[in-house]
């Protein structure tokens, strides 16, 4: 399945796996850390993947935000519900949730989009703190040796 944000490893081999398929009614999909503990060995973090079923609830922002402290990401969203779904089941759903007012799947969507968007620059921000760091470590190692070669040239 292509997602809209890259997978890990494991979550890639989970959605790529026969069994997955993309669900039906309105989804949020999300990549999970999870604590493998098996009998004899020592407890292994893997990620996995999750699906929030948004379908009757679009008011789920909160539980994302808490999801993201625990270290989620958002791969995917789709199907959100639309005022002129041709089924009308779907469309009734809309209306009964806005109140003839905004939809709050669209609403939805844009705080999706805007957390997506805050973990891409969240990870390029620490990348080039951490990067900084790496090089600045690298100059101090580098400035050692030369301290050292220069002693030990000077004690021949």
């Amino acid at each position: 399945m292509k997602t809209l944000v890259e997978a890990s490893g494991e979550a890639l081999a989970e959605l790529n796996s026969p069994k997955w398929r993309e669900p039906r009614h309105a989804y949020i999909l999300l990549e999970m850390p999870k604590i493998m503990c098996r009998a004899g060995q020592e407890p292994k973090r893997e990620m996995s993947t999750m699906v929030i079923n948004v379908q009757n609830r679009p008011d789920v922002g909160h539980k994302l935000i808490q999801y993201m402290k625990k270290g989620a990401r958002i791969l995917h969203y789709g199907n959100f519900p639309q005022s002129n779904d041709p089924r009308p089941e779907v469309a009734n759903l809309v209306k009964l949730h806005s109140g003839g007012k905004r939809n709050p799947w669209d609403m939805l969507a844009g705080e999706v989009r805007g957390m997506i968007g805050m973990d891409a620059q969240k990870y390029a921000a620490a990348e080039a703190h951490y990067s900084t760091k790496v090089e600045a470590l690298e100059a101090k190692i580098a400035a050692l040796e030369n301290k050292k070669v220069s002693k030990a040239s000077a004690n021949e």
